[in-house]
C-alpha cells in the first residue's frame, strides 16, 4: 500500500498538463527584467506607460518537468487545467534541450509577429511578406526555393487564398488535409512562379500539415 502511494506521487505518466502561466507586460521596457519583451529597430519609438499583458501557458509533462499520477488526478478536477497527449506538445524522442529550443523559437516568432502587426497598424510598414528560408529534404523535389516569397495557396479543387500574414497561413493549413495537392504562387525576384506539391504529416510539435 505504501509503495502504491509513493508511486502515485513519484512515477511519471506520459501526458502533458496545460495550465494558465504567468503574464508579461510587453510595455515594461526592462524596468522589472533584464531585457525588453519587445524590441523595435529601424524606426522611431516612444516611451510607454501602463501595461499591456501577454498571457502564457504553463506546460508540465515535457522533459525536465514530469507529471505524476497525483498531478493527473488533480488536473481532472481542475477547471483551469487541460490534459493533452504528450506527442502533441513534446514528442518522446525530443530531448529537454530540443524542447527548450522549440519554445525559444516560438517566443521569438511571437515577438516578431507583434512588432510587424504594430508597424503595419501604424502605417510604418505596408505589408508582411513570408519568405522561404530553407527547403527540407522532404521538399527538395518541389520547385520551391529558398528566398521565394509566398503570395497565394490554392488547394486542389479549392479557392485561391492570398497570404498576408503567418498567422493566416498557419490557420489555413489547419483546414487542408494531409495528402492534399496544393499550388503555391511565389515571387522569385521579378518572376511569378507556380509550385505544385502535396501536404505531408506535420513535423514534430506542429499541429498543422506541412508541404512536401
Amino acid at each position: 500500500m505504501v509503495a502504491l502511494i509513493v508511486a502515485v506521487f513519484t512515477v511519471p505518466v506520459n501526458v502533458v498538463i496545460e495550465a494558465p502561466g504567468p503574464t508579461w507586460n510587453v510595455l515594461d521596457n526592462g524596468s522589472s527584467s533584464s531585457e525588453d519583451v519587445l524590441k523595435v529597430s529601424g524606426t522611431e519609438t516612444y516611451p510607454t506607460e501602463g501595461a499591456l499583458r501577454m498571457t502564457t501557458v504553463s506546460v508540465s509533462g515535457c522533459p525536465g518537468y514530469p507529471v505524476t499520477t497525483a498531478d493527473l488526478i488533480a488536473a481532472w478536477f481542475s477547471a483551469d487545467k487541460r490534459i493533452v497527449d504528450r506527442n502533441e506538445v513534446c514528442p518522446q524522442d525530443q530531448s529537454a534541450e530540443q524542447v527548450e529550443e522549440t519554445g525559444k523559437a516560438q517566443m521569438t516568432a511571437s515577438q516578431d509577429s507583434a512588432v510587424i502587426a504594430a508597424l503595419v497598424e501604424t502605417g510604418k510598414a505596408g505589408a508582411m511578406h513570408l519568405t522561404v528560408t530553407e527547403v527540407t529534404e522532404q521538399q527538395t523535389s518541389t520547385k520551391v526555393q529558398a528566398g521565394d516569397v509566398l503570395e497565394t495557396i490554392t488547394p486542389e479543387g479549392g479557392q485561391t487564398t492570398t497570404i498576408t500574414s503567418f498567422s493566416q497561413l498557419r490557420e489555413l493549413m489547419t483546414t487542408i488535409a494531409e495528402g492534399t495537392r496544393v499550388t503555391l504562387g511565389v515571387r522569385r525576384g521579378d518572376q511569378q512562379v507556380a509550385a505544385a506539391l502535396t501536404t505531408i504529416a506535420p513535423q514534430e510539435g506542429r499541429p498543422a500539415p506541412c508541404w512536401g
